[in-house]
C-alpha cells in the first residue's frame, strides 16, 4: 500500500482505511463500525455497497492508495459547491399592505 499521508489529501474521507479493517480484519458488523467511528450506519452501508461495486479487493493493491480508492469510490461526487441558480429573493413573495387598526375597524363595521 502506498504509504501517502491521508491528512495531506484534499476531500479524503479519514474513516475510509478504518472502516475497511474493521469490516475486513475485525469482522465487524456494519452498525458496530458506524458506531466505532461515529457515523450514521447508513454512510457505512454506503460506502460498503460502493466498494463491492467497484470490485476491489481488500487487500488493497499496493498500485492503489487510499486516496485513489475514494477517488474511485466516489467519483460522481461534486467536489465543489456551486451557487444556487435561483436569485435571491425572486422567490418570495410579495408582502401585503399593511393597513392601519382604524381602518381595518371601518371595514368590519360596514
Amino acid at each position: 500500500m502506498n504509504s501517502q499521508t491521508t491528512k495531506d489529501i484534499p476531500c479524503f474521507r479519514s474513516y475510509l482505511p478504518d472502516a475497511l479493517r474493521l469490516r475486513f480484519e475485525d469482522k465487524l458488523t456494519i452498525r458496530a463500525i458506524a458506531q466505532r467511528l461515529g457515523l450514521s450506519h447508513s454512510t457505512i452501508h454506503t460506502l460498503f455497497q460502493r466498494f463491492l461495486a467497484s470490485g476491489i479487493a481488500w487487500p488493497l493493491p499496493d498500485s492503489v492508495s487510499f486516496a485513489q480508492l475514494d477517488a474511485i469510490l466516489y467519483a460522481n461526487r461534486k467536489k465543489e459547491l456551486t451557487e444556487p441558480q435561483i436569485r435571491e429573493g425572486s422567490w418570495r413573495k410579495e408582502r401585503r399592505t399593511s393597513y392601519s387598526r382604524e381602518f381595518k375597524v371601518r371595514l368590519a363595521k360596514q
